[in-house]
C-alpha cells in the first residue's frame, strides 16, 4: 500500500500540475473576468496543495480532485461571459449513468494497451463536444469562449 500511495502521490500531483495549466490557459482564451480567471487560478494552487496533503490516500486524492472542479465550475457559472445553464447542462449530461464520462471511467479502468486508452479519450472527448453544441444553441456565448468552457469542462472531469 505504502508504494501504490507514493506512485498515486507522484501521479496525482504530476496530473493535477498538468490540468490546472491546460485549465488556466483556456480561462485565459475565454472572455471571461479577471476574477474568474483569478478564482480558477486559486482552485488550482489548493488543488496542488491538497495532493501533496493526501501523500497518495485514494479518497483523498478523488476528494481533491472533485473540490477542483467543483471550484472550477462555481467561477464559470458565477461568470457573466459564461452561462450557468450551459456549465451546468453539459456536467449533468456527461456525468448521468449514461453520460461521456461514465462511459469512459467504465472503459479506461478496464485498458491494458495505450492505444486503446488514446482511442477512449478520444470517445470521451467527442462525446463532450458533441454534448456541448447540442446545449451551446441556447446560449449567446461567444465561440472562443464556448470552446475555453467545453475544454475546461472537459479537463476537469477527466480527474475527478
Amino acid at each position: 500500500t505504502e508504494i501504490k500511495n507514493s506512485v498515486r502521490s507522484q501521479t496525482s500531483i504530476m496530473a493535477g500540475i498538468a490540468i490546472d495549466a491546460a485549465v488556466r490557459a483556456e480561462a485565459e482564451a475565454s472572455e471571461m473576468s479577471n476574477e474568474s480567471k483569478q478564482a480558477i487560478a486559486d482552485a488550482g494552487v489548493q488543488l496542488k496543495a491538497a495532493l501533496r496533503t493526501a501523500v497518495g490516500v485514494k479518497a483523498d486524492v478523488e476528494a481533491a480532485f472533485e473540490n477542483y472542479q467543483e471550484e472550477v465550475q462555481t467561477a464559470m457559472e458565477n461568470d457573466s461571459s459564461i452561462e450557468a445553464n450551459f456549465v451546468v447542462s453539459v456536467n449533468t449530461e456527461i456525468n448521468s449513468q449514461t453520460g461521456a464520462k461514465t462511459i469512459f471511467e467504465n472503459a479506461i479502468s478496464s485498458t491494458t494497451s495505450a492505444d486503446v486508452a488514446l482511442t477512449v479519450f478520444a470517445t470521451f472527448f467527442s462525446d463532450v463536444q458533441s454534448t456541448s453544441e447540442d446545449n451551446a444553441s441556447a446560449t449567446s456565448m461567444s465561440s472562443a469562449t464556448l470552446e475555453a468552457a467545453t475544454n475546461i469542462i472537459i479537463l476537469t472531469n477527466l480527474a475527478s
